[in-house]
């Protein structure tokens, strides 16, 4: 037990072993808590918080900037392409561009669909 939690022990009066464990037990997590919020970098995703290693990511641009080339094609090769199915290839470089599915009508390979 450090010596701010025995400190802040010492400051109440009546307290009884039970609830002298209980306040302990916060005091040590809070201060577990706080030095982990000192060390780390946590990233916000909407209402909740992740506790990330890497650097957070740059700001949210405006939906109605264009994405540059580098980026479609860093995004498109860490996923499956949901027109053809395969890997690698951003959406203007589809071999399912202009196909039409054969179950449902719409712009994909039948596979995917």
């Amino acid at each position: 037990m450090s010596n701010s939690i025995r400190q802040r022990l010492l400051e109440k009066y009546n307290l009884d072993l039970q609830h002298t464990f209980e306040e302990a037990r916060m005091l040590e997590h809070a201060q577990q808590q706080s030095q982990l919020c000192d060390s780390t970098t946590y990233v916000s995703y909407g209402a909740t918080s992740m506790q990330s290693d890497v650097a957070a990511p740059d700001p949210v641009r405006d939906a109605s900037e264009p994405q540059t080339d580098r980026e479609e094609v860093i995004g498109a090769m860490s996923t499956l392409c949901f027109f053809c199915g395969r890997p690698g290839h951003p959406r203007s470089k589809c071999p399912a561009r202009e196909a039409i599915c054969n179950s449902c009508e719409k712009g994909h390979f039948q596979g995917v669909c």
